[in-house]
């Protein structure tokens, strides 16, 4: 007797039916395959998606980081004596410069 059918006659009928059905193990083999195997597969994706969100996020941030430093270049360019009051607290002889710090809300 072939072992593989000695096998297969241990498994309860419908079992037996599925396990021998080669389509429907071409049909698994080839879900497993796409889900983790293959170079385009499902987790690939998720990773590239997940990675795709993080850059957005970055992008967003250093926009708002160039917005602000374009906000201060210019601030500087028009306001030099205040700039150098405010950020290094340089003074004119007898004279004291008190700078007080904005709320931020």
């Amino acid at each position: 007797m072939n072992p593989q059918k000695h096998l297969l006659q241990l498994l309860p009928k419908p079992v037996r039916r599925v396990v021998s059905n080669k389509y429907l193990l071409a049909s698994a083999a080839f879900f497993i395959w796409f889900i983790g195997c293959d170079r385009y597969g499902l987790t690939t994706q998720c990773k590239l998606h997940q990675t795709a969100k993080q850059m957005e996020r970055d992008k967003a941030f250093y926009e708002q980081e160039i917005k602000r430093v374009w906000e201060e270049k210019h601030d500087l360019e028009q306001n030099t004596e205040k700039f150098a009051r405010e950020k290094f607290y340089m003074s004119k002889e007898n004279e004291e410069v008190f700078v007080f710090p904005e709320k931020e809300e």
